[in-house]
């Protein structure tokens, strides 16, 4: 009677896809990420208040250096909506505050231990690295413990708990969590509600984190 789709990345075919199923007033809802252009029910987590949320709170811990842990493939609405939130938030400390730099990491782990070790090979090296979500947060862990910087006190994490179960902090760390029992409701609540009312406008609705 309706379908929830979580879309693994922003691509032109899935657009399309996810288009012609909304023209054809079948009952469809988007859970946790969005495909811009497609008007289509969506239920997420506020991911740019997850980003600004972690940002802040380095900012607040006093890291001026910190490096911004992105996928270098993954184009998901979540993940470029994070680092937007921290981006905002780094902005605000004002210009010139603090020194930002982005670390694009492959999901299929062919690059870390390269790209981890020429950030912190540099004299000014950062002090914390904000993570998209925890399986980046554990890539980067790894990584800087191989290059024997546990337990030093020298750097902090900040991250995005997804659930990951296999994720266990090696580092200081600063977590969000997402709330994913109440976007699976919210989610459930407008499928049937589109399912009631196929003709209703499109809805957004946005979940707070902890």
């Amino acid at each position: 009677a309706g379908l929830v789709v979580w879309p693994v990345h922003d691509t032109e075919p899935a657009r399309r896809a996810i288009s012609r199923l909304f023209q054809q007033r079948f009952p469809v809802v988007l859970i946790d990420r969005g495909l811009p252009g497609c008007d289509v029910d969506v239920v997420r987590s506020d991911h740019r208040a997850i980003g600004d949320a972690l940002a802040t709170e380095l900012l607040t811990r006093g890291h001026r250096r910190i490096a911004i842990g992105v996928s270098a493939t993954d184009t998901a609405s979540s993940i470029q909506e994070r680092v937007q939130g921290a981006m905002g938030a780094i902005q605000r400390a004002g210009d010139g505050a603090v020194a930002v730099e982005t670390v694009p990491l492959s999901e299929a782990g062919t690059d870390h231990a390269d790209q981890i070790a020429r950030v912190m090979a540099r004299r000014e090296r950062p002090t914390a690295f904000l993570c998209i979500n925890d399986d980046m947060a554990a890539w980067v862990e790894h990584e800087l413990d191989l290059l024997g910087w546990r337990g030093s006190g020298e750097i902090e994490l900040a991250c995005v708990r997804d659930g990951s179960p296999e994720f266990r902090s090696l580092f200081p760390t600063v977590a969000v969590q997402q709330d994913g029992r109440a976007v699976g409701l919210a989610c459930a609540q407008t499928l049937a509600a589109r399912i009631a009312d196929p003709g209703r406008p499109p809805s957004e609705r946005l979940i707070p984190c902890s």
